[in-house]
Order: C-alpha cells, then structure tokens, then sequence
C-alpha cells in the first residue's frame, strides 16, 4: 500500500509538472502567436512602404527622364538663342561700324559745307554790319534835320524875337519897312527850309535804296544757304506719321497726340522709280509685288509681318482701332516704314496701302519728335508729308543683300504675341467676306 501511494504521489508530481509545463506552453504558444501576428502585421506594413517606395522611384525615374528631356530642349533652346544673339551682335557690330563710316562722312561733308558757305555767312554778317551803321547813320541825319527844322520854324513864328540883328523900328512912319522886312526874312527862312527839305527828302532816297539792295541781297544768301541744307535733310525723309501707344510705351498718354515720328535716311539712299508709282488693280498681288513667304509679306515693295496689338493702335488705312487686350484681330506691320493696317484688307485683295518709300531698312533711322501742342503736330505731319518727294516701287531683284535680312528679330518681345495672334486667326481663309469684315472693330461714330 505504501509503495501504491508512493506511486500514486510521483504520479500526481508527474501530472502536476505536466500540467504546469502544459500551461508553459500554451502560454508560450500564445506568445509566439502574438508575436507572430505582430511581425505579420509588421510584415504588410513594410510591403506596403515597399511598394510605395517603388512607385515613388517609378515616378522619380519619369520626372527624371522628363526632365533630362527638359535639359536637353533647353540646351538646344539656348544654343538656339546664342547663335542667334551672335547673329545679332555681328549684324549690330556690323551697324555700328557702318554708322561710324557715316558719321566720319557727315563730318566731312559738314566741314565741307561748313568751308563752303562761310565765305557767304561772312559776307552776310558783313552785310548786315554795314545795314546797322547805315541805318545809325540814317537816324542821326535824320535827327539833326529834325532839329534843324524845328529851329527853322521857331525864328519863322517869331523872327524878332529870335533875331538880335532885327531892329525895333518905332512910329507909324518905320511900320512899312519893317513889314518888308519881315517877308524878306520869311522869304529867305522858306528858300532855306525848301532847301534843307530836299536834301533831307534826296538823302533818305539814297539810304532806302541802299537798304532795300542790302536787304535783297541779304535775303538772296539766306536763300541759296537754307534752300541748299533744306534739299539735302528733305531727300532724305521718307516717312511722317503721328505716334499711338504702342510706339511709345513709357510716356505720358497726355503727350503722345503731341508727338510724331520721322523716319529718315542715313546716306541719302531713296527710292526714285517714279515709272512704277502708277499701276492697275490688277496688278496688286501679282507675283513681283505680292509674295506671301510665311514670316513676312511682300507688298509694294513693304515687308509686312503679322502682329497682334494690345495697346491703342490705329489703322492707317481705314482709321479704325486695330487693337484689343483680349482677342486682337490679325494686323499687318511694316518692317521698313512701320506702317499699320488690319490684315483683313489684306485679304479681301483691296488696294488698300500706297508703295513703301523705304528702300533699305537698314539705313534708315527714327526720330521722334514732340510739339508744344496737338495743332502743331498736325501742322507739321501736313507740312512734312507734302515735302517728303514721291517715290516709286522697287522691285525684288532690286533689293540689296542688306535689305534682305531677317525679319525674326523685328520687335522681338511681342514674337510669341504674333505668332499666336496668327495661329488663332489662321484659319480665315476659308471664311466669306461678310465672315471676315466681322473680325474689324466697328467705326467710331
């Protein structure tokens, strides 16, 4: 019996061990599980940052490659543009030099001028001398006479009085000589003053004579002087018109009707080919006048390129505004002359612009001028432009290599306003007429 007990305790030790190694390991168990599931759960969180890692460096690699794209598009881009600012300082350094030429020239034909016309300006000067003293002259002559006169008058009013040698006869027997004395002094006092008279009257002739041949001649020189520089400065214009806002950006918009701007000729090159100045409408876009070669327009003899104006600007053709700040109309400007006009008279085929007095538009040069007021301005655009001398058209193979160049840096600043101004209007064609006059603004009434 002793021995079953002993058993029966090791046994139940047995099962009590067991059991408590049990537990030990369903609580083990349940640790394992625990932290089986924490890394499972760490696990999907790292996939999950996994894939999103690698869509960021999918992404990064195509921002990557779109911007090595970039690079390269502006490497050529400013490659681009350096060749063509070389392009630009050769052709400016081209310019200047010429200019240089033209200013040792001008001076030289000013001292030549200058040596040519001061032995006149002397003589005038000299001319004008002798005038003043003759003059000087004139009027102290002319104030002694007066004064010779007035004392004349004196002793003739009253000669007793004025003549000590005169007697004072008295009584009524003296009365008749000195009455004939009188007359005798009278008569003689009116022969003096007839005689003073005269001479007075004969040397005044002599002085105006005088002056009138100097003024002549003195109005001759001034002639042949001023009418020598007018023809030499007048050859040169070519153009004369009022400026809009556009021209002029940064002025007052009080003081732009006050201005108007020349444009002249730096050597003196014009265009005469009066034999070509008439033509028929016929002959408006044919092939020699009219020549569409996608950046510029050739048309009687102008340049014109298609811009786009958001600033005030006015047609010179139909004097309507050819501008807006949202939806410009399609205009045409010359790169020669600057003259403006709406592209749509263009496209109608209308007569619409005279020939261009530009020949070559790289020796021409801008003056703006500004007038004390708004009349004045317009006295002188009429003045001008009926001095400026009729000039005819050149013809294509006419034109010097100069004339020729590119028109891509002709206001540079407002290329991508012309060109989309052209692209948005490109497609007018193949509108009808009513379609297209409906892209002109309305006249002002």
């Amino acid at each position: 019996m002793n021995e079953l007990k002993d058993e029966i305790n090791e046994l139940t030790d047995k099962l009590r061990q067991t059991t408590n190694e049990q537990k030990n390991l369903e609580e083990e168990r349940d640790n394992l599980s625990k932290q089986l599931e924490i890394a499972n759960v760490k696990l999907k969180t790292e996939s999950l940052n996994l894939n999103l890692l690698q869509e960021q460096c999918a992404e990064l690699d195509k921002e990557k490659n779109i911007m090595i794209i970039e690079v390269e598009a502006l490497h050529t881009d400013f490659n681009g543009r350096l060749a063509l600012l070389d392009s630009e300082i050769n052709t400016f350094r081209d310019r200047y030099e010429k200019c240089q030429y033209d200013l040792e020239q001008a001076i030289k034909d000013r001292e030549a001028m200058s040596n040519k016309f001061k032995p006149m300006l002397d003589q005038m000067h000299e001319l004008e001398r002798q005038v003043t003293e003759l003059r000087k002259k004139a009027d102290d002559e002319r104030a002694k006479k007066e004064a010779a006169v007035k004392k004349l008058q004196e002793i003739v009013t009253n000669p007793i009085q004025n003549n000590p040698f005169l007697s004072r006869p008295t009584g009524s027997s003296r009365r008749h000589d000195r009455d004939r004395n009188d007359r005798n002094i009278a008569r003689r006092l009116e022969q003096a003053l007839e005689v003073e008279r005269t001479k007075y009257k004969k040397l005044q002739t002599e002085k105006d004579e005088e002056l009138s041949t100097l003024s002549e001649d003195i109005n001759k020189l001034k002639r042949e002087y001023f009418s020598t520089i007018d023809l030499r400065k007048i050859y040169k214009l070519y153009h004369v018109r009022a400026v809009t806002q556009g021209d002029v950006l940064r002025v007052d918009p009080n003081m732009i009707p006050k201005i108007f701007q020349v444009l002249y000729d730096s050597e003196g090159q014009t265009m005469l080919n009066n034999s070509t100045t008439t033509m028929s409408n016929s002959m408006i876009h044919s092939q020699e006048q009219d020549r569409h070669s996608g950046e510029t327009i050739e048309y009687k003899g102008h340049s014109f390129v298609v811009v786009a104006y958001r600033m005030p600007t006015q047609c010179e053709t139909c004097n309507r505004p050819c501008y807006n700040v949202f939806s410009p109309p399609p205009c045409l400007e010359c790169t020669r002359c600057h003259v403006r006009c709406h592209k749509q008279h263009y496209d109608d085929r209308e007569e619409f612009m005279l020939p261009c007095r530009v020949n070559d538009k790289l020796s021409v040069k801008e003056l703006l001028v500004m007038c004390a007021s708004e009349n004045e301005q317009k006295q002188w655009i009429t003045k001008l432009s009926k001095k400026i001398p009729k000039r005819g058209i050149i013809s294509q193979h006419d034109h010097t290599p100069s004339s020729r160049t590119s028109t891509t840096s002709f206001r540079s600043p407002n290329t991508s306003i012309s060109s989309s101004a052209s692209n948005l209007f490109g497609n007018n064609a193949g509108q009808t007429p009513k379609q297209k006059s409906s892209t002109l603004p309305a006249r002002a009434k």
